[in-house]
């Protein structure tokens, strides 16, 4: 299930212009909405383009990348022309079975007519963070979440601005940002209600962790717990 944050209480337009020279390749790209679905097939010119984005003053300013027509395994460089940039490598995860009418997954016979798409199919879900600014493709698509969590001092409305290279072939654009003198109230016990589900023998089989309720157990817990409270979930 996808972690959702305020910020979609908030949302949102965006203006993104990206232009690249098709005599040179085929490398195309678009910005989308953070809270639309990208799966491992999905097309640029398929998926709505976003518009500005609007953001309060302690809000965060977020948007997905998609890239098609890339080279498998030629490194991909992209960055933006501000130094609070956070970038993340979209990772696709597999979806065997789609969610149930009531709850967990469907039941033979069942049918829920309110999925995005019928499983099985591979979804961009996974953020992995990216801190050098380039990836090595491992096929002719990819997906990058870009985040700014720092705006501009007084700043009422800001672009900024993108550029992605993969080998001589290169893409560019530009995003606006509107900031809005409101902010958020800090996540506790009176903001709104959310919780999201956790894998506690998971997480203890991803990072190596033998025994539950140890003191190792509890570290990996709490930072789970607080990447929950980072996306305003304040319930477990």
């Amino acid at each position: 299930m996808k972690l959702l944050s305020a910020r979609s209480v908030l949302w949102f337009f965006v203006l993104a212009f990206f232009s690249a020279d098709a005599s040179q390749s085929g490398m195309s790209v678009r910005l989308t909405d953070a809270l639309d679905w990208l799966y491992s097939d999905s097309r640029t010119d398929k998926v709505a383009a976003a518009g500005d984005i609007d953001v309060p003053l302690n809000g965060v300013a977020e948007v997905n990348v998609l890239l098609n027509g890339l080279d498998p395994g030629v490194p991909l460089k992209f960055s933006a022309d501000t130094r609070s940039a956070e970038w993340f490598c979209l990772v696709d995860v597999p979806v065997a079975k789609n969610t149930g009418v009531g709850g967990f997954t469907e039941k033979a016979g069942e049918e829920n007519e309110f999925v995005t798409r019928d499983a099985p199919f591979k979804v961009y879900d996974a953020m992995m963070p990216v801190a050098d600014g380039r990836i090595t493709p491992v096929s002719s698509v990819a997906a990058l979440r870009f985040r700014l969590r720092r705006f501009p001092e007084k700043a009422r409305a800001f672009d900024v601005n993108f550029a992605f290279t993969q080998g001589q072939n290169r893409a560019c654009g530009k995003l606006r940002v509107n900031v809005h003198p409101v902010s958020l109230p800090p996540v506790w016990r009176g903001s709104f209600k959310y919780t999201n589900w956790m894998d506690y023998y998971g997480a203890m089989q991803c990072h190596g962790i033998r025994s539950y309720w140890t003191d190792e157990h509890w570290k990996v817990v709490r930072r789970y717990i607080e990447l929950g409270v980072y996306g305003r979930q304040n319930m477990v």
